[in-house]
């Protein structure tokens, strides 16, 4: 083909320049011919987006991708720049190389999401997984810098979505459907939720999740958080399904202060959604505000300077439950109006001071409920009480 298209221009000019323009000329038209093509099926914005596609180099196919590609993105000196919304089955974004995702989704329906090197965004963008019914992985160690979905499957019914290395999402990440499977691996994001069926597992010692708020509000993690750490930065909720966080003994959340933080159940009990463990390391300054009732599974460890607070003082006191508490780093743990239900199934260790200030005086402040386990009183205090009124 390409000896007929030149032949005539070497026969006329005599000249190899000449044949080279005429080369550059008929690769120049893949732009005005993709536009033309593009604003025929989709529109203008269409058209666009394939011209500019045209000048891609860096994906592996050198062409738009579609439901059935598999993508690779190689380190280049032009990084690709996704700005409409598009369909993938497998990527891979290498080591070093960078996928920006501009105000666009990119939906990734295979079961491979291995990111080595970057998604970058810009705008609101999101890249969106959704298995095929088959087991999936995120893979890579690398970075996304745009919101991560986990959301319905693009065939066939739910399955696991499984990290098979560390990652780090600098937006939110969303998990509305499947389950994912920290691995033994570690995830750090700004917000993270669950919602609608979408669950969280964490059976591995060294699971970590790392976030700002945390929302639970999809299936029931029933015998999923039996291991790993959680820490919440931020705000922590529970809503949906009764046993959206089903914490065990062996599962640690940790609230780390810094902030005035707030923990509300919907659904708080011993048979519903409750912490496992529970790490409040507020300094002095901090404040814990239950929103509602809370229930912790295993212990409650709080060393130095703590207030945990009813969210509505006066009118609402709230009820703390735990089946274990230590607080021997020899601080005060000040419960304003929340009054502490302590079973000794894991000790009770109130070797730091203990006040409970802003209480009714008709609710009892602190019972002990024995269960063979041991009990330390070190100090307690009871403000604004009267002879007659509810202590212990």
């Amino acid at each position: 083909l390409w000896f007929y298209l030149l032949a005539p221009a070497l026969a006329a000019t005599k000249s190899t320049a000449a044949a080279l323009a005429l080369v550059g000329a008929l690769d120049a038209l893949k732009f005005p011919f993709a536009y033309a093509i593009g604003q025929r099926v989709g529109g203008r914005s269409m058209g666009l987006f394939l011209a500019l596609a045209m000048g891609f180099p860096n994906w592996s196919l050198g062409a738009v991708p579609s439901t059935w590609t598999d993508v690779v993105i190689p380190v280049t000196s032009s990084n690709p720049v996704l700005g409409l919304d598009e369909v993938v089955r497998n990527l891979t974004v290498e080591t070093g190389a960078t996928l920006t995702v501009l105000g666009a989704t990119l939906n990734v329906n295979g079961t491979s999401l291995d990111v080595q090197g970057t998604i970058a965004q810009g705008g609101l963008s999101v890249v969106a997984l959704h298995p095929p019914g088959a087991p999936t992985t995120i893979s890579g160690g690398g970075t996304i810098g745009a919101e991560l979905q986990i959301g319905t499957p693009s065939s066939g019914s739910e399955t696991t979505v499984t990290l098979t290395a560390p990652l780090t999402v600098a937006n939110n990440v969303t998990v509305s459907a499947n389950t994912l499977v920290l691995g033994g691996n570690w995830l750090k994001t700004n917000d993270f939720f669950t919602n609608t069926t979408g669950r969280l597992e964490m059976t591995n010692s060294v699971d970590s999740l790392d976030a700002n708020n945390v929302g639970f509000t999809g299936g029931s993690t029933n015998g999923l958080l039996s291991n790993g750490k959680l820490v919440v930065r931020g705000n922590f909720f529970q809503g949906g399904n009764a046993e959206a966080f089903w914490g065990n003994v062996s599962h640690e959340t940790i609230l780390p202060g810094g902030t005035v933080q707030q923990v509300t159940f919907s659904n708080p009990s011993e048979v519903d959604s409750h912490f496992g463990r529970l790490r409040y390391e507020g300094t002095f300054g901090d404040s814990l505000i239950l929103g509602s009732d809370v229930w912790v599974f295993g212990q409650l460890l709080a060393s130095g300077q703590r207030v945990v607070a009813s969210s509505d003082i006066p009118l609402t006191p709230r009820i703390l439950r735990v089946n274990g508490f230590d607080n021997s780093g020899g601080g005060q743990t000040v419960l304003a109006n929340v009054s502490l239900y302590a079973r000794d199934s894991w000790g009770l260790n109130f070797i730091g001071s203990l006040f409970f200030q802003s209480m009714s005086p008709n609710v009892p402040q602190l019972w002990l409920l024995g269960d063979g386990g041991t009990v330390n009183i070190g100090a307690a205090t009871f403000t604004s009480l009267n002879p007659g009124d509810a202590g212990v």
